[in-house]
C-alpha cells in the first residue's frame, strides 16, 4: 500500500474511533445489544444496499409498478419472517396487520370515550340548568300565589311583574327541557347519566 492510501486508511480508522459508535455498530461484543437481537437484525447497517439486495432476489428488469409491489412484499415478508423465527420485530414499531388493527381499535375506542365524556358533561350541564330554571319557576309561582291571596290592597303592578317573571321562568324551563330530551333521544352519552321527569 502506498503512502497516500496508507494515510487514507489511518484517517478512516481515526474517524471511526472518534465517532464513538462505528465499531459498536460493526461488532456485537463492543455494543450493548443482546446477542439474540443482534442476530435477528439485518446483516448490514446500510439499509439502502440491503434493500437493493432483497429486491434483486425477486427479479430484475421489472416495470415500475411491479418493482414497487415486489419491494413492499419483500419488506413485509422479511419483517414477518423475522418475527416468526425470533419473536423480534425488525423495527421499533411493528407493521404487521394485527398490530395495525390493534392500534386502530385503540384509537377508535379512545375517540369514542372522549365523545361520550363530552356528551355526558353536556347532559349534566343541561340537568343543572333545568334544575335552576325549575327552582326559579317554583319561586315565582309561590310568590304570585302569596300576592294573589292577599286582599285587593296589593298593587296590580306587583302581581303583573311577578306573573311576567313566572312566564319567563317557565319558558326557560321548557327550552332547557326540550334541549335535554333532544340530546337524550339521540342516544348521546355513555348511558351512565340518566334523566327522569321527576328530576
Amino acid at each position: 500500500m502506498d503512502e497516500y492510501h496508507a494515510n487514507q486508511g489511518e484517517d478512516w480508522i481515526a474517524d471511526k474511533v472518534s465517532s464513538k459508535f462505528a465499531f459498536e455498530a460493526m461488532c456485537q461484543e463492543k455494543s450493548f445489544v443482546p446477542l439474540d437481537i443482534w442476530k435477528a437484525g439485518p446483516a448490514t447497517t446500510d439499509l439502502v444496499e440491503s434493500a437493493h439486495w432483497s429486491v434483486y432476489l425477486e427479479g430484475l428488469e421489472c416495470s415500475l409498478t411491479s418493482a414497487v409491489e415486489k419491494g413492499e412484499h419483500v419488506l413485509r415478508m422479511s419483517s414477518s419472517n423475522m418475527y416468526l423465527r425470533t419473536g423480534i420485530y425488525t423495527t421499533n414499531t411493528p407493521n404487521d396487520g394485527l398490530h395495525a388493527a390493534l392500534v386502530s381499535h385503540r384509537r377508535k375506542a379512545k375517540a369514542e370515550t372522549k365523545r361520550m365524556d363530552r356528551e355526558d358533561k353536556q347532559i349534566v350541564s343541561l340537568k343543572e340548568k333545568l334544575a335552576n330554571a325549575k327552582a326559579k319557576a317554583d319561586k315565582a309561582a309561590e310568590k304570585l300565589a302569596q300576592l294573589e291571596s292577599i286582599p285587593t290592597s296589593t298593587p296590580s303592578s306587583n302581581i303583573a311583574t311577578v306573573r311576567s317573571l313566572l312566564e319567563k321562568a317557565q319558558k326557560a324551563y321548557s327550552v332547557v327541557q326540550e334541549k335535554l330530551h333532544e340530546v337524550l333521544q339521540k342516544g348521546c352519552g355513555s348511558g351512565t347519566v340518566t334523566f327522569s321527569e321527576s328530576q
